[in-house]
């Protein structure tokens, strides 16, 4: 096997929370949200490790689908992580992630090189035993102190501020 298979988990996904997310929308996603969630939870139960690009004007559904796909992780018992390059987004994916998954029983935490000593322990210990689900930050996320017990998805928002090496260590 070639070097990006070697590390692949074939899952299989239930998609109770999904479902019930998705008709909880006060909107229907468009075909093409629709039709990248499909290609996307095919990668994921496939046996190959998925390295994706999702391009889409400002606006066009990019988090929601981000969302949909962390959840879908998270309700079958693995972590979630998602890095942007800049503390404000990083803050603003994660006030809009705690607001959708956290009704449906997923723990969300927050990482940034802002962080004190105390309450980046707190949190990496949380993280590495599994009491967090979602981990949205910085850069942070991809730093030694953060282990994750079983990350089954890892979305970078904005990938070119972000080289090879950093993306690959996540």
């Amino acid at each position: 096997k070639n070097e990006t298979e070697k590390c692949a988990i074939k899952r299989e996904f239930d998609n109770d929370k999904l479902t019930k997310f998705m008709e909880e929308l006060p909107f229907s996603l468009t075909r093409d949200q629709l039709t990248s969630l499909e290609e996307i939870k095919e990668d994921l139960t496939s046996e190959k490790r998925m390295n994706r690009l999702l391009l889409g004007d400002v606006g066009c559904g990019k988090t929601l689908l981000a969302i949909l796909l962390l959840s879908i992780v998270c309700e079958n018992g693995y972590q979630g992580a998602l890095v942007a390059p800049t503390q404000l987004l990083a803050k603003q994916h994660y006030a809009e992630i705690k607001e959708r998954c956290e009704p449906l029983g997923f723990k969300v935490g927050f990482v940034s090189g802002d962080l004190k000593k105390k309450e980046l322990n707190v949190i990496s210990k949380q993280i590495n035993n599994g009491e967090i689900d979602i981990v949205v930050g910085t850069h942070s996320v991809m730093s030694d102190n953060i282990q994750f017990k079983d990350l089954g998805i890892s979305i970078i928002d904005e990938e070119h501020r972000f080289g090879v090496e950093q993306r690959n260590k996540l």
